[in-house]
């Protein structure tokens, strides 16, 4: 339920979140970056998402794409604890 009222936030902040079942492990793929112009030029957005979303998750998160090195999104896991 944490994950999807995350996604309902990010949603609203323009993001386009989806949320993934990859096993026992759910992903939440960001589809949008609508700091894009921000992050071509420094990548402290990126710092600042991952960490705030890992505070809403209460969980430790990885990043498993990035927009930035030509995914098609960024996509984020809970690490195993």
């Amino acid at each position: 339920a944490r994950i999807e009222e995350v996604a309902r936030i990010f949603t609203e902040l323009g993001f386009m979140p989806v949320i993934q079942e990859t096993g026992d492990v759910p992903r939440l793929r960001l589809c949008h970056c609508p700091l894009r112009d921000l992050v071509s030029a420094t990548r402290i957005p990126c710092r600042a998402e991952i960490g705030f979303l890992g505070e809403l998750l209460d969980a430790r998160l990885t990043r498993v794409s990035y927009i930035p090195e030509g995914d098609d999104s960024c996509s984020y896991e809970p690490v195993a604890p």
